[in-house]
């Protein structure tokens, strides 16, 4: 018979098990959302967020066809569609 040993929760465990799904949710939140994007140190990208995909467990917003994290993210407001 094996013995028992009890699964102890760490910081650590919880944030791998909350913090993704976390990000995740936050991150669908900004579909249709117009987003500033800081692209390196010297550009900044404005556009709406189309889609949400999983890159390696963690997501990354679609804007303009190209994956962006979500520590890239200046700024969110709702898009304003003129007509």
């Amino acid at each position: 018979m094996t013995p028992f040993t009890p699964k102890i929760a760490t910081a650590s465990n919880r944030r791998a098990r909350c913090g993704g799904g976390l990000r995740h949710r936050i991150a669908q939140s900004l579909v249709g959302r117009l987003v500033s994007l800081s692209t390196d140190s010297h550009s900044v990208t404005h556009g709406i967020v189309t889609n949400v995909l999983n890159d390696t467990g963690m997501p990354r917003i679609v804007v303009h066809g190209n994956l962006f994290d979500l520590d890239q993210i200046l700024t969110a407001t709702p898009a304003r569609f003129d007509s």
